[in-house]
């Protein structure tokens, strides 16, 4: 299957974007489903969620990637699945982990260029418990009627963005933001509508979820959208809350996770119905959690125009006028930039963040009092405890004192570096457990960079519950997932004979090489 370049992936239609997905996912060995809307598209054609699943059918760690949940955001994320499955992702599963990707959530939505559904219902703000109150919007309710002109003239639209001002200089951008985003269930014929009842898509997902993570140990979704944030740029947000497994479990996969705190009160309409937080809760029995990974296409207002003008089409116009047609294309426009750099763009960022999730989960362990072992990037918080390890290290190991205030330089200067290398840590419990640095060198005879595992140290009271085993999974997944490393090297002490029998258990094998050096200025050693 030949790799194309990300702009050949992404399709103008939803009819060819789900053959583009279906054939690459077939040709990737993918199991395949479909589940048909009970609607049909404008071409009159029927419409389906469609599922590809890969990995071994006993996977007890499950990756679910979804895409078109608000419809005409599809076009982003259904290109970025199409992309993903050319570029031989499945090949890079590690072993016990699957795959689903889940192509077009609202298919209704997708197929007529809107954000909402069949019902005019917001799906991500669906996902509340319907049998009891609805979450309460006040501050959307007084503005319904000037969000939601009979006319959509410039008298209109003037007046509009004039509500909404004034609204915004008496109550401030936060609580602007929360009424016109925050969802409602009042005004059915109004914007981020939630509904009033569980979906059809709501409960095809369930459905799914139950399905392909019922019975596992490990279950993350990535949901992928479009319209929010700088162009082409990928943001990865969460609404868990501070402290709890599902905010714990993203920050130790992704160290750029923007966490947006569930509010108290009206506010809590923010993050009412959303797609994440029902999916943790419908695998109690697993660790879960549940993003969205969002990519910037235009200006926020020109975003926000082309929606209220697509609600206005649905409640008072034809989409078979121009106009029609006009504020149509003004949606596709809005959630889609037909550009091949914001293409490449997007498929880089959720390459690299899918990458992120499932070498994670590869190397994800419980630990014995039940609380998860995690793998992170090192950061400034950690630097006391680096530098600890690493006077420990050369204290047990090569019965050297170091000079503390030049390691504790060292380790600040690595870590503002990138370049240099890496440094990662194993929690145990919410404690820093263990250690390893990278450093990079690179191979003209191979093409490409060795990684030299540097500076392993595990503290006394953790060792021997298999944490460098752990890292050294973690790092060896993260090496065969990143393009141009080409192996891993180390150097360990003659007499430390403990260490070589792990280093070889692990697949390693003593090269035929002596280590020289040659120093240029003396070791602040004691």
């Amino acid at each position: 299957m030949t790799v194309p370049a990300p702009a050949e992936c992404f399709s103008p239609t939803y009819a060819k974007a789900r053959a583009a997905f279906l054939r690459a996912a077939a040709d990737a060995g993918g199991e395949l489903a479909s589940f048909r809307h009970p609607l049909a598209g404008p071409d009159r054609a029927p419409l389906f969620l469609d599922t590809a699943r890969f990995g071994a059918p006993d996977a007890r760690r499950v990756l679910f990637v979804a895409s078109g949940t608000h419809g005409v955001e599809g076009f982003c994320g259904s290109g970025i699945q199409t992309w993903l499955l050319r570029d031989r992702l499945a090949e890079r599963l590690p072993e016990g982990v699957a795959l689903v990707l889940i192509h077009a959530v609202n298919p209704f939505g997708f197929a007529w260029l809107r954000r909402v559904n069949e019902d005019n219902v917001d799906l991500n703000r669906n996902f509340v418990d319907h049998a009891a109150p609805h979450p309460e919007n006040p501050d959307y309710d007084g503005l319904d009627a000037a969000l939601n002109p009979e006319r959509l003239d410039e008298d209109a639209l003037k007046r509009s963005l004039a509500a909404i001002r004034s609204f915004e200089s008496e109550r401030g951008s936060a609580a602007t933001y929360r009424a016109l985003s925050g969802g409602q269930y009042r005004h059915p014929r109004g914007l981020q509508y939630g509904g009033q009842e569980p979906v059809w898509s709501n409960r095809t997902l369930r459905a799914l979820w139950e399905r392909h993570a019922g019975g596992a140990d490990l279950a993350v979704l990535v949901d992928l959208h479009s319209g929010l944030g700088p162009r082409g740029t990928g943001l990865l947000l969460q609404t868990a809350a501070a402290g709890t497994p599902a905010a714990e479990l993203a920050a130790g996969f992704w160290p750029d996770v923007i966490r947006s705190e569930p509010a108290a009160g009206t506010d809590s309409a923010l993050v009412s119905g959303l797609m994440g937080p029902a999916f943790v809760a419908a695998l109690p029995e697993a660790p879960s959690t549940g993003l969205v990974l969002e990519f910037g296409t235009r200006d926020m207002l020109q975003v926000m125009l082309a929606v209220q003008a697509d609600n206005w089409l649905a409640q008072h116009g034809s989409r078979e006028s121009e106009e029609g047609r006009a504020i149509s294309q003004r949606m596709f426009d809005a959630f889609f930039v037909d550009e091949d750099d914001w293409k490449e763009k997007v498929c880089e960022r959720a390459g690299e963040v899918l990458a992120r999730a499932w070498t994670g989960m590869a190397a994800y362990r419980p630990a014995e009092s039940g609380e998860a072992l995690r793998v992170r990037p090192a950061t400034e918080a950690d630097v006391d405890t680096l530098v600890a390890f690493d006077l420990a290290m050369a204290s047990e190991t090569e019965s050297l004192s170091l000079h503390e205030p030049t390691v504790r330089a060292a380790v600040r200067e690595f870590l503002a570096d990138p370049t240099r290398g890496r440094w990662l840590v194993l929690e145990s419990g919410g404690e820093t457990a263990a250690a390893l640095m990278l450093t990079y060198e690179w191979s003209d005879w191979r093409g490409g960079f060795l990684w030299w595992i540097q500076n392993v140290y595990v503290a006394p009271s953790q060792r021997r519950r298999g944490h460098y085993r752990l890292l050294h999974e973690y790092v060896r997944a993260l090496a065969e997932r990143t393009p141009g490393v080409c192996g891993l090297r180390l150097y360990v002490e003659h007499a430390n004979t403990g260490a070589q029998a792990t280093y070889r258990a692990l697949g390693m094998e003593e090269t035929h090489y002596k280590l020289f050096e040659q120093l240029t200025r003396p070791a602040p050693f004691a």
